[in-house]
């Protein structure tokens, strides 16, 4: 289980969100081998950076500028949207947008708008000026690819820059944004059961706590949800029937859930499941069951029918929690659900 300690990082409950990580990122800058470094990343990546490199300054760099643009027709400046990073070289603006989230969306001034305010200063090559990092995975990277020329970069990819330069190892401020970085989004911890708690798991008998394997099995599948759960835009349930987040669509509703299921857990011998409950009527539940093969439980104190995927941690390829999370996006693309 991954345990978060505040004396571990300087970053500790600083770097929690896009706009956090922009500040640090940019205050980073004005070292000259992180800059370097960075942008030597971004021009082996893209080749679209045509300046000399010894010639960028950190006072070069700005975040969270508001950008505007010039209306003929009402006489007036408009706004197009406030930047994350800006690094302004030889009279000309590269924009970096910085979307640490797998689920955070796109604004609706990107890119097009962004795109504008860059043609507004020079129409020559003006798309190869706007930068994307995302995670792996992102999961509206499909927007951003209908803008032709569009560069897109990954931060998993930037991390591994970091950790082969070893730059990390010489600056500890550095040091300590790669692993509050890492750790935060892109660390998957290990699943660690061995063939007895598999066996006790996928037994189908009711959990006896006086077994000493059953609180170690419990802990590992607590920490597993606990994990997962901060990758989706989504509420907890809690009780005595489950330990389960309720993954949520753009519009603030609840699709469906994962988590432990205890009766299913009893019933079936699954601990982890994904499940939709039975509505006919509901396009995200009727593409769950067209895509998916899957099981179901009919909770008879209530009514509700619920269909399960079961994750089976024993045949699981890569042994981590990012597999899971994998089956977990599938569900989410091949329902067609928009985060």
């Amino acid at each position: 289980m991954k345990v978060e300690c505040r004396e571990k990082n300087i970053f500790y409950n600083i770097i929690k969100n896009e706009t956090s990580l922009t500040e640090v990122f940019c205050n980073l800058m004005q070292y000259k081998a992180f800059r370097d470094l960075f942008l030597n990343f971004v021009q082996v990546k893209t080749k679209n950076l045509t300046f000399d490199f010894n010639q960028v300054m950190y006072s070069d760099f700005v975040t969270e500028k508001e950008f505007k643009f010039y209306e003929e027709q009402s006489k007036e400046d408009k706004k197009i949207g406030r930047g994350d990073l800006i690094l302004n070289i030889d009279g000309l603006e590269y924009i970096f947008e910085l979307k640490i989230e797998t689920t955070t969306s796109t604004t609706e001034n990107q890119p097009d708008g962004y795109l504008k305010y860059l043609r507004e200063q020079d129409n020559n090559d003006y798309k190869k000026r706007l930068f994307f990092i995302l995670p792996k995975g992102y999961k509206h990277k499909n927007a951003l690819e209908q803008a032709e020329q569009i560069n897109i970069l990954y931060w998993e990819d930037f991390l591994e820059v970091i950790k082969t330069s070893e730059l990390h190892k010489l600056n500890i401020f550095i040091n300590e944004f790669y692993n509050i970085v890492y750790d935060n989004w892109f660390y998957f911890n290990k699943l660690s059961f061995n063939k007895i708690e598999l066996n006790y798991i996928y037994s189908k008998e009711k959990l006896q706590m006086e077994n000493k394997a059953i609180p170690t099995i419990m802990m590992q599948v607590l920490a597993i949800v606990n994990e997962l759960q901060a990758s989706y835009k989504s509420n907890w349930s809690k009780n005595g029937a489950e330990y389960v987040f309720g993954i949520k669509n753009s519009n603030s509703e609840v699709i469906f859930w994962f988590g432990i299921d205890y009766k299913l857990w009893e019933e079936k011998g699954y601990p982890l499941a994904i499940g939709f409950a039975k509505d006919e009527n509901n396009k995200y539940f009727s593409k769950f069951k067209k895509q998916f093969s899957t099981i179901k439980i009919d909770y008879k104190e209530d009514d509700v029918i619920y269909y399960y995927l079961p994750i089976k941690m024993d045949i699981l390829k890569s042994n981590t929690t990012l597999e899971i999370k994998k089956i977990i996006d599938n569900v989410i693309d091949k329902t067609e659900i928009i985060l």
